[in-house]
């Protein structure tokens, strides 16, 4: 076992010999913003190092395919800030489609297909009521409840 382990982790550590002279980790936003900046600046002596078979650490989007229409579903981040100037910001600030129709709610099982709307309803609405349930019923400290009281909920 020690051994596999030891082959394993020196094999690792043959694949980061290597002649660049900035290894970046990390092939997400982040990552990928760092290569551009470097890039842009003329600087090609780098290599990106990524752990997953695919691009864009935690963004991860896949198509979801509807009777009514095909839909992109992210998995991964849920929040883009940044600011004027920043690569992210501004790759999701033209790319991202804003929406803001959250009176229909759609359900999806993890192959893609939909989930039939009276039987999402329901779930939806049995954990509406446990999650109510849940609240009025666990115990409560004195510090939690001096801030509930005096904090008005966002």
């Amino acid at each position: 076992m020690e051994i596999t382990l030891l082959v394993y982790l020196l094999s690792c550590c043959a694949v980061l010999v290597t002649s660049e002279k900035i290894i970046i980790i990390g092939a997400g936003a982040s990552g990928i913003s760092a290569a551009t900046r470097l890039i842009e600046n003329n600087v090609t002596d780098f290599r990106i190092l990524e752990a997953e078979t695919r691009l864009g650490g935690r963004i991860h989007s896949i198509l979801l395919k509807d009777r009514e229409k095909d839909v992109y579903v992210d998995l991964g981040g849920e929040y883009v800030g940044g600011e004027e100037g920043n690569v992210v910001y501004e790759f999701a600030r033209g790319a991202l489609h804003h929406s803001d129709d959250s009176r229909r709610r759609k359900a999806f099982y993890s192959d893609g297909k939909s989930i039939n709307e009276t039987f999402s309803e329901k779930i939806l609405e049995f954990r509406a009521n446990l999650r109510s349930w849940y609240e009025d019923k666990k115990p409560i400290s004195t510090a939690d409840a001096f801030l509930r009281d005096s904090i008005p909920p966002y």
